[in-house]
């Protein structure tokens, strides 16, 4: 008989191994999955009650409704704010236009005068088969001023048909001088490409002449020397056909260069009795030739289109989510409209052209907003699907009135800077003469063109004044017309076609120089001698059929906004893109036939600096830093050439904001921006 076991701890002992042995049954068995599928029926869910989610989701459209109302009323006070920038805008513009009417026959005379100056200088070029450079810049020069003229000239009042008819007969023939001009171009280029060929088809001839002579002098058996021979007579008649084809290519340059004379010439007989004609009305009838508006607040009236500051008023229901976000698109609208009015009043007094066609020539800084669902944010939410629907909605209404809010802020900043540089150099407010704006940005307009200053421009000097400026420091009053040509070269207001200010040639750099990728300069950086922007941001297509919104200011001409969507080619919906390249070359993620890109980014310097920049596009480009036009290339459809043109600019410490438009006509678009390390 065994003796039992008795004791505490045998007990613990035996409970403790039932436990793992229960344990390895459920856990190393199936019996683990039968377990499982009974206890997980069991487990309570959380839900919430359709009275519950109502009642939530009305809390949480009470706080999006109080945050929507303060930005709607933050966009109704800068909306008062804009209006009372655009009236007193209008009263400026009103005061210059006055006076520029009062003058516009003077001033269409002066205008006259500086065309036929730069065109006998472009007849004189071209006669004496000077640099291409030299004549397009005449023929730029020309062309800007008779532009002018005829501006002047619509704003003269009594009958002046004769003068007017003439001169544009003047612009048809300068624009016939230019063209052949640029067709003598083609052709010169054309000419030197059949020399080449020429050269060496001769020399080839010239090879296989001495082969045979070598072979018959050796005695070579007659059928080796008469194969020769027929390769000798082929290459002798290549040479041939490349030596017509050099003639004839010549022939056309000559006919070119001589319709460019002819039509120059043309251009300067109508130009001048287009001046006479002026003349000699002035001095018949001086006093009608003025055309006043009755009124300032008449001439920059706005378009009736405009909505009025009391048609954007609050809604009665401040819980309304729709309809504070209704009245905000309205808010935003306006301020669109009347940022717009600023915009085209500025941009009227800048180039000295037609209020209503410098509104045409401006688009609105509008985004596209997203409609809301109307029904969903009123009808009463009784589900889970319903209530996260109902909440997503409530998150477009604040993140879109947020973002107007700050676009509208953006906006503000930019008409009060419009107004309070409208007179560069003066203070706000006085009566400087009407020319100085004008001449001032004429000055960096012809800066930045490269028809006018060619393949190199310096810039610095312009643009530490524009700076100066901006800063709210006093610019320094110069005359720049009573300027020598010294003093405009020691400013660095002269523009070098060919060569550095320190008659250094500029350099030559192929399309895979070695560049450091980088946008920012200074101590600790990467070494190097080159540089290029390799990060940006690009918008497009705007439309642009038969190129005729070559010159239409698009929303980024006035204000960049990365997080805006706009409508561009076709109705279709355009967004920033983020773009980052391992070369110099930048090409658009969506390119496409004739369509207006842009393209931005930032620079930061450790210190102010003037650099050295070589730039070009594919097709027409337009380059602007820190707000300040650098280049405007030719209207000619071309390549992308990594240093198309190089331009000395001054860089501010801190950040530089670089702003690319670009033009594709067909097939292929591009741009660069290459800067030069080692350039102080």
């Amino acid at each position: 008989m065994r003796r039992r076991r008795e004791g505490r701890g045998w007990f613990l002992l035996s409970l403790g191994l039932h436990a793992l042995a229960i344990a390895a049954l459920i856990y190393l068995t199936p019996v683990r999955d039968v377990v499982r599928e009974i206890v997980r029926p069991t487990r309570p869910e959380r839900t919430m009650s359709a009275g519950g989610l109502a009642e939530l989701a009305e809390a949480i459209e009470e706080m999006a409704a109080e945050q929507i109302a303060r930005n709607s009323r933050e966009l109704r006070r800068v909306l008062g704010k804009m209006d009372e920038i655009e009236e007193g805008m209008a009263d400026e513009f009103g005061a210059f236009d006055r006076d520029r009417r009062r003058t516009a026959a003077a001033d269409a005379l002066q205008e006259m005068d500086r065309a036929l100056e730069e065109m006998q200088g472009a007849a004189e070029s071209i006669e004496q088969q000077a640099p291409i450079e030299t004549t397009d810049r005449h023929q730029a020069l020309a062309e800007q001023a008779q532009e002018r003229a005829r501006r002047k000239l619509d704003m003269i009042a009594s009958d002046v048909a004769t003068a007017q008819q003439l001169h544009r007969r003047a612009e048809a023939a300068h624009q016939d001088a230019k063209a052949a001009h640029d067709r003598e171009r083609d052709l010169k280029a054309a000419v030197a490409g059949v020399e080449r060929q020429l050269a060496q088809e001769e020399s080839r001839a010239e090879e296989r002449l001495q082969a045979v002579e070598r072979l018959k002098e050796q005695g070579r058996p007659e059928e080796q020397v008469q194969q020769e021979s027929q390769g000798l007579a082929e290459q002798q008649e290549r040479a041939r056909e490349a030596a017509e084809q050099l003639a004839a290519r010549r022939r056309e340059r000559e006919e070119a260069h001589r319709d460019a004379l002819e039509n120059q010439r043309s251009a300067l007989a109508l130009q001048r009795e287009a001046r006479q004609a002026l003349a000699e009305s002035a001095r018949e009838r001086p006093a009608p030739l003025v055309q006043l508006a009755s009124s300032p607040r008449q001439t920059a009236a706005r378009p009736e289109a405009l909505p009025l500051l009391t048609e954007v008023e609050a809604p009665a229901d401040q819980t309304d989510v729709a309809a504070l976000y209704e009245g905000a698109r309205a808010a935003e609208d306006t301020i669109a409209e009347t940022f717009k009015e600023v915009r085209a009043m500025d941009l009227a007094m800048v180039r000295d052209m037609e209020l209503p066609d410098a509104r045409d020539d401006i688009d609105l800084v509008r985004p596209v907003r997203p409609d809301l669902d109307v029904d969903l944010l009123r009808d009463a939410v009784r589900s889970d699907e319903r209530f996260e629907a109902h909440k997503r909605e409530m998150e477009v209404a604040l993140r879109e009135t947020q973002s107007m809010v700050e676009l509208a802020h953006r906006m503000l900043e930019m008409a009060t800077q419009s107004v309070a540089r409208m007179r560069f150099g003066t203070d706000v407010g006085a009566e400087p003469p009407p020319e100085e704006p004008p001449d001032f940005a004429l000055i960096i307009r012809e800066l930045a063109m490269e028809e006018v200053s060619g393949r190199f421009s310096d810039m610095a000097a312009m643009m530490r004044l524009a700076e100066q400026e901006a800063a709210g420091l006093r610019a320094p009053e110069v005359d720049f017309e009573d300027l020598t040509e010294q003093e405009k070269l020691e400013r660095g207001l002269l523009a070098f076609s060919a060569e550095e200010p320190d008659q250094g040639e500029v350099p030559q750099l192929p399309p895979d120089v070695e560049a450091v990728r980088a946008r920012k300069i200074g101590p600790g950086g990467l070494p190097g001698q080159w540089m290029y922007m390799d990060t940006w941001w690009t918008l497009g297509p705007f439309p642009n059929p038969n190129r005729v919104n070559i010159d239409r200011e698009f929303p980024p001409d006035s204000l960049v906004d990365l997080d805006a969507t706009y409508v561009g080619k076709d109705g279709r919906t355009i967004r920033w893109e983020f773009v980052q390249s391992d070369k110099p070359e930048i090409i658009p993620p969506n390119a496409e036939p004739y369509g207006i890109w842009y393209a931005y980014t930032e620079f930061h310097c450790d210190r102010p600096r003037d650099v050295l920049m070589a730039m070009g596009t594919d097709d027409r480009g337009t380059l602007k830093i820190n707000g300040v036009p650098v280049w405007i290339s030719s209207k000619r459809l071309k390549g992308w050439d990594i240093d198309e043109v190089w331009r000395r600019v001054h860089l501010r410490q801190g950040v530089n904001r670089i702003l690319y438009r670009v033009e594709n006509g067909w097939m292929h678009i591009g741009f660069s921006l290459v800067l030069r390390l080692d350039d102080e």
